[in-house]
């Protein structure tokens, strides 16, 4: 497995899978979690909360994107 030293270690695939997933299947989920992801992994989605660790919840958090593409895109992938 690589990893970049600048780039936080994922290890919870599922739990980002899970933001990504309700993102695309939710309007309004999707444009709080591009205008304000802070939020959006704070609130969940319809009852569930996203178990990610601090370093993703963090890193997600600070994603600034127009998109969900580009939101996905500043994931890292190893």
């Amino acid at each position: 497995m690589k990893t970049n030293e600048s780039s936080p270690i994922y290890r919870n695939y599922g739990e980002i899978s899970r933001v990504l997933t309700a993102a695309v299947v939710n309007e309004g989920f999707r444009k709080m979690l591009l205008s304000n992801p802070a939020v959006a992994l704070a609130k969940g989605y319809k009852g569930e909360s996203f178990h990610l660790s601090k370093e993703e919840h963090s890193h997600l958090a600070n994603i600034h994107a127009n998109s969900l593409t580009d939101f996905a895109a500043q994931i890292p992938q190893f």
